[in-house]
């Protein structure tokens, strides 16, 4: 049965600011730092933990690396976990997004859940969950009966999660899921066990969303 241990990063800068992030590169803030601290210390309580992923982006590397060299593991980049590419809305606030791309913003709202829905400059959401899934299937085949670490993000999360627990890949709205929280699945062929989800307990005042 393989583990795997899921954490979204600490929080970045632009976490901290209430902008859009997708790709755009952004660094953790010093809450953020102290969040990765504290996830350090919940992981210290896994057994056989094996092998330790991430994002290459700048937010969730840094994550990972405070993870790596306090448990001595290396840190194995996997582009499939970056965030969905939010094109030109990358970087914005939603009020920048409102007032500086009003169509897109409004097609945007009456989209939904819609799959289909593109990003100008970016991916569409339906490419994005398949980019998440083929990653982590990839993660679960090399790990085997160990338990892996994988650091990544929100909608990332989301996605994978949708896909695994809830069955349905468009019911990813349902996942709230705090900087630096752990879920913790164990999985044994199509059937998953939820251990632990967007568990905050190790975060200072029960974590934040942000």
């Amino acid at each position: 049965m393989a583990k795997l241990l899921l954490a979204r990063h600490g929080q970045s800068t632009l976490n901290a600011d209430n902008r859009i992030q997708g790709w755009e590169d952004s660094a953790l803030s010093d809450q953020g730092r102290m969040e990765a601290r504290s996830l350090v210390k919940r992981l210290r309580g896994y057994p056989n933990i094996v092998a330790l992923y991430s994002s290459p982006l700048v937010r969730a590397r840094q994550t990972a690396d405070i993870i790596g060299q306090a448990l001595g593991l290396p840190v194995i980049d996997h582009p499939g976990l970056r965030e969905i590419n939010f094109g030109i809305a990358s970087g914005l606030t939603l009020q920048e997004f409102e007032t500086r791309h009003a169509e897109l913003y409004r097609l945007w709202r009456e989209a939904g859940d819609d799959p289909y829905f593109r990003w100008p400059g970016g991916e569409r959401r339906i490419d994005f969950h398949r980019r998440v899934l083929a990653a982590t299937k990839e993660i679960l085949g090399a790990v085997g009966i160990g338990a892996a670490v994988v650091i990544t993000h929100g909608d990332s999360l989301r996605a994978y999660l949708a896909y695994a627990v809830a069955k349905d890949v468009n019911k990813w709205r349902a996942y709230d899921l705090a900087n630096a929280s752990l879920t913790h699945l164990e999985i044994k062929g199509d059937e998953v066990r939820v251990i632990a989800l967007d568990d905050r307990s190790h975060l200072p005042e029960g974590g934040r969303s942000a």
